[in-house]
């Protein structure tokens, strides 16, 4: 058989057949090779591949114990990410795993800094790969694996479309598989078919890394190996530092985009908090997420009035002088992986408002006040109830702060001690065959593909309207361009006169 003919036998064939025409398929075209091949075919059906493969993939090799780990993401640039990122490779670096830290090959210049104990490598661009050139990627993550003796990979980028290949490459070569969620999985739910069909990668990973107990009880679903951590803090916890809460500011941090972090309702909150409270004011940390969002922001301020009372500050390298300053943090993202703004806003004893995020673990206390997304009145309200009993206040910054100070204590080495020894022994997922779970995900991607039809749809039969319009606007242009109608015109030049001033005398 040549490649495509193994890559279409290895999914569509003999199931029994599958194990040893895997060994088959590995020893004379590479795991490179063979995934590229499956993945050349399946990409837009990766669930067909993964439900093939996924059970068998991690048979092809024995388990290592972890010595050497590899951490992926695509790039660490400026981003709560990115910062886990360096983070986790320095952390693992100073417990004496050797680490590779592979990143795409198109990261930003900006870092968050890294040990330069740390092996660097890069690897073909994860949003710019498709089914014609996964090849690429594929075979520079086989060489990375292979020349660094990888063991076990922790891979960030937990959204991507490489990531059911990755994984299948990965295990194929015998390297445990990790996927870390930066977010959280309704993420899974809002978007495009693709991301249906990834769930089902995370039933055959080696294990899951969650940020919040709703995570957790949601990844537990597909796979029987799933760990809880938190972010690390970006600021210490310090009484010396904390904000006096005597003022009437209000801090938003964050990327100021409409699309998840909202800034646009901080500023309609604001509208309404001036109404009750003229001295307040609000300061926004952070980049525009672009040009566009910039000026619909600046034009949303002046046209609520709030030119004097909201300030853009833009990003800051040092987020501290803004948030000691205020007396109320501010929320409005739609959802949130984490929320490091809100854990910064917390370790200054800063109390919260916030748009309903009752997943995170950072809400689990009464210093963060959760109104229903979108209710910018209860938002008001809540905040100039708080400027209004300043002893309340003060006490909810108490509980934020000592909150901070609990998680300061969080042992991040135990933890991952703890994931990579488990590694060695631990199999795939104990829910290969739940039903349950395979039901939601076929409905689920049945779903996205029937809202996908009938988009196309509506782009088809758009693109013929507008087709056919072009085609009768030339067709009126090539009438009114003709000699005919031009001594129409004349001939009735007279008559449309006449008709015309009687028309005039009638009414």
């Amino acid at each position: 058989m040549d490649i495509a003919e193994y890559a279409d036998a290895l999914v569509s064939g003999e199931p029994s057949l599958r194990k040893s025409l895997l060994v088959e398929a590995s020893n004379k075209y590479g795991v490179a090779g063979i995934v590229s091949a499956v993945a050349s075919k399946y990409w837009i059906n990766s669930v067909e591949a993964v439900r093939a493969l996924g059970p068998i993939a991690g048979l092809a090799q024995p388990k290592r114990t972890v010595h050497t780990v590899a951490l992926y993401y695509s790039g660490l640039s400026i981003g709560g990410a990115e910062r886990v990122t360096a983070f986790l490779a320095n952390l693992w670096a100073g417990m004496g795993y050797r680490v590779v830290l592979i990143t795409d090959d198109d990261t930003g210049a900006y870092e968050y800094e890294v040990n330069q104990i740390v092996e660097r490598r890069i690897i073909p661009s994860y949003c710019k790969a498709n089914a014609e050139n996964y090849e690429n990627r594929a075979k520079a993550l086989a060489d990375i694996l292979n020349e660094e003796q990888v063991d076990a990979l922790v891979y960030g980028q937990w959204l991507g479309q490489t990531l059911p290949w990755d994984m299948l490459l990965c295990k194929m070569s015998g390297v445990s598989f990790l996927i870390y969620t930066h977010g959280v999985m309704r993420c899974m739910f809002d978007a495009d078919c693709m991301r249906a069909e990834l769930a089902l990668t995370y039933r055959y990973s080696d294990g899951v890394i969650t940020l919040s107990d709703v995570n957790t009880r949601f990844w537990q679903l597909f796979n029987a190996h799933v760990w809880q951590t938190i972010n690390p803090l970006t600021i210490e916890p310090d009484s010396s530092k904390r904000a006096a809460l005597d003022s009437y500011n209000i801090v938003w941090v964050g990327r100021l985009s409409l699309f998840d972090k909202r800034p646009d309702e901080a500023l309609r909150v604001m509208a309404e908090v001036v109404k009750q409270c003229p001295d307040a004011h609000l300061i926004m940390v952070g980049p525009f997420a672009d040009d566009a969002t910039e000026q619909q922001l600046r034009q949303l301020r002046d046209s609520l009035d709030l030119s004097d009372a909201v300030s853009f500050v833009g990003a800051q390298d040092n987020v501290l002088p803004y948030l000691q300053k205020a007396s109320v943090y501010l929320h409005t993202s739609l959802y949130e992986g984490y929320g490091i703004a809100l854990a910064e806003a917390k370790t200054v004893g800063i109390p919260s408002v916030i748009y309903a995020l009752p997943y995170l673990t950072l809400v689990q206390d009464e210093s963060v006040i959760q109104v229903g997304q979108g209710n910018r009145f209860a938002a008001a309200s809540a905040i100039c109830g708080l400027w209004q009993n300043p002893e309340k206040m003060k006490q909810l910054g108490d509980i934020a702060f000592n909150s901070m100070v609990g998680m300061s204590n969080y042992d991040f080495a135990r933890l991952w001690r703890g994931i990579f020894d488990s590694l060695g022994s631990s199999t795939a997922s104990s829910a290969d065959d739940d039903v349950m779970v395979d039901l939601m995900i076929d409905a689920r991607i049945a779903s996205s593909k029937s809202y996908e039809e009938r988009i196309n749809s509506l782009c088809s039969n758009q693109a013929l309207l507008e087709q056919s319009l072009s085609s009768k606007s030339m067709e009126i242009q090539s009438v009114k361009e003709s000699t005919s109608f031009k001594v129409g015109l004349l001939i009735t030049a007279i008559p449309r006169k006449i008709k015309a001033i009687l028309n005039s005398l009638r009414r």
